[in-house]
């Protein structure tokens, strides 16, 4: 019995399906259609379409009369702008769906502008994935203007679309407004110091993200400034993500200071940075007075003997975990050290 075949049927045991061959637009229709009464299916993932515009239109057709679907996964159709109208349209007037991963597509501003007018309406949709995507400033922006007026994102995947300091600016001006986003994705993007010097502001007031990953952002040591400023007056985020960020020994030393008063942070990604053995002296010192911080990512960033030192005489509240330095496994002398000092172990250095 073909899938489409089964959602007619509304077949109980049928509640996620994948279809990653490539697809006749016939195929799609047939689905499509069959989704429309469906009331089994909570899950859908549909790659490789060779027309992704039309395909998006005959599945945006079926949502609007769909009350089971709840996931939604569409990545890597080339998708374009003509698609993402038809699926905005589609979640105005849906109210089932809560999941929808539109990554590694061809959405541009207007398909951007599209779907963030779709979501000042929409009270359903709980998470949004772009991911790798298109969007630039111009997205950026529209999806900002959204997050003004939305209420039900909780989870924004933006990473790899080459956002830059303007789109920033609108992002940190959102964060202002918002009050329910918990998790925020920004990796990979072009924002530099600049970028990060507008987003800080938003990120020092807002009350609600508590996951934040901003890492292969070459913020480096300005940015990380502005960052720490931020984190000195946030009190949410939890888990910060900031490898490769080219921050060095001076972006590490303006984190430490925002560490001695931040007490919400429990998370922090620090690797591929260059920090080195100077760097992790002003982490150490810091971690003497947090009693937040439990998981310290320090993998490959030049640390060495003096660096496994400093973290081994710090206030064992942490757990830290990092990779070869200058040749040498340190997890052994670290292990070593703590035992001298009497500290228990606080996690693995490789």
């Amino acid at each position: 019995m073909s899938f489409a075949s089964r959602l007619r049927d509304n077949d109980p045991s049928l509640t996620s399906f994948n279809l990653s061959s490539d697809l006749e637009q016939g195929d799609i229709e047939e689905v499509a259609i069959a989704l429309q009464a469906n009331t089994t299916l909570t899950k859908l993932s549909i790659s490789s379409l060779r027309n992704g515009d039309e395909g998006a239109a005959q599945l945006a057709r079926a949502l609007p009369t769909n009350s089971s679907l709840t996931e939604l996964h569409l990545e890597g159709n080339q998708i374009r702008d003509k698609g993402a109208k038809h699926l905005a349209t589609a979640l105005k007037s849906n109210s089932c769906l809560t999941s929808l991963h539109l990554g590694n597509n061809e959405i541009r501003k207007k398909g951007a502008k599209h779907l963030a007018t779709a979501l000042k309406s929409n009270s359903s949709l709980s998470l949004l994935s772009f991911y790798s995507g298109r969007l630039g400033d111009p997205g950026a922006r529209h999806l900002a203007d959204a997050l003004k007026w939305n209420s039900a994102l909780i989870s924004l995947d933006i990473a790899w679309n080459q956002i830059g300091q303007t789109g920033c600016k609108h992002l940190g001006q959102a964060l202002k407004q918002n009050s329910t986003l918990t998790a925020l994705n920004l990796e990979g993007n072009e924002f530099r110091e600049p970028g990060m010097e507008y987003l800080a502001p938003g990120l020092a007031v807002n009350c609600s993200i508590t996951t934040l990953n901003l890492a292969s952002n070459f913020i480096r040591e300005a940015g990380a400034h502005h960052l720490a400023t931020a984190l000195q007056s946030n009190s949410q985020i939890t888990s910060l993500d900031l490898s490769v960020c080219q921050m060095g020994e001076v972006g590490a030393r303006h984190l430490a200071t925002a560490l001695q008063s931040n007490s919400s942070l429990t998370r922090l990604n620090l690797s591929y940075n260059q920090i080195g053995d100077a760097g992790v002296q002003h982490l150490a010192t810091a971690l003497q007075s947090n009693s937040s911080l439990t998981s310290l990512i320090l993998t490959s960033n030049e640390i060495g003997e003096a660096g496994a030192r400093h973290l081994a005489t710090a206030s064992p509240a942490g757990t830290f975990t990092s990779t070869q330095c200058r040749g040498s496994t340190i997890q052994r002398l670290l292990n070593r050290l703590r035992n001298v000092h009497h500290f228990p172990p606080t996690g693995v250095l490789r």
